[in-house]
Parts: C-alpha cells; structure tokens; sequence
C-alpha cells in the first residue's frame, strides 16, 4: 500500500486478501473424515453435513470422496451392501437409493409394531397406595405419559428414588 496511486477497490482488494483466514485443508480433511452418521439422523441429512464439510476439503473429487464417506460411516448395514452391489451409482444414485430405503423401513416398522402382540398402545392400570382403609382404585393413565411429578423425569421412577427428592 505504499503506492499512493492505489483506487479504492485496488485496497479493499488488498484489505480482504490480507485479513481472509488461513485454510487448513489438512485439518478440513481430518474433520471430514471424522464425520458419522448420527443416531436418528437420515442418510439424507447425513450427506448434507458431508455437502457442506467437503467445500473446505479441496478435494479434486468431491462426489467420489462424499459417496466413499457414506458407505464407510453410515449405520444402515442394509444401505452398505446395496452401495456394493451397484459400484457405479452416482452420489444422486446413492441419495434417491437411501430414500427409498429409509420410507421403506419407517413404513414396515409401524406395520411391525401395530402387528406386535407385546406392544399395548392402550392405557395401563395404575394402583394407587390409600392409607387406613380406604380401598384401592385403580387409576388409567396412558403408558407414554408416566413421569414423575416432582422432576419431571422419564421413565417414572418412585418418589423415594427422585433425584429432585433432597430439594
């Protein structure tokens, strides 16, 4: 900037190049190839974490790198086998392959657990302790609402096991 014949833009140039951060590719790579899928989380949004991570990378190839991550991390060991079976998919192969899969397995999951016999949807019958003689009455609370009422805590747990018990 010694120059004084510098234009405004010639030095908001050099201002920007100046203060523009430092990439660390070595450490981007490391970060990437750290990344696994998450419990709970699509294959979907597992790839657009992978999508966003890869811009810092500089990989010559990104598609190839993001679909060799998939197949290494994912956790459906069915989506791993399809991805060897079909070496040549494209990445948007892999994607349409992993929505597909993922419909397929959230629909056969609630035919299954409406099918299960052990699984009650309905109420339970919850016993309420009297004191003196007073009979006991039988209380219908929905199985998926028991929790306790002093903290809050799920599963419910009796009152003198509360961890809210000693405030």
């Amino acid at each position: 900037m010694a120059e004084g014949n510098d234009t405004y833009d010639d030095v908001i140039r050099k201002l920007d190049e100046y203060f523009k951060p430092i990439k660390n590719t070595a450490l981007a790579v490391y970060l990437f190839r750290e990344l696994k899928q998450k419990q709970g989380e699509t294959v979907e949004q597992f790839i657009t974490r992978l999508k966003s991570e890869a811009i810092n990378c500089g990989f010559e190839n990104p598609t190839a790198e993001i679909k060799a991550q998939i197949f290494q991390k994912t956790s459906n060991k069915k989506f791993k086998r399809d991805i060897l079976k079909h070496p040549n998919w494209t990445l948007d192969d892999v994607v349409s392959e992993a929505r597909s899969l993922e419909t397929s397995e959230l629909q056969a999951g609630k035919i299954e657990e409406k099918d299960n016999p052990f699984v009650n949807h309905s109420t339970v019958n919850k016993i309420t302790a009297t004191r003196g003689r007073g009979k006991q009455q039988p209380m219908q609370q929905p199985m998926h609402e028991s929790k306790c009422k002093k903290c809050g805590g799920k599963p419910y747990h009796p009152p003198t096991q509360c961890p809210a018990k000693k405030w």
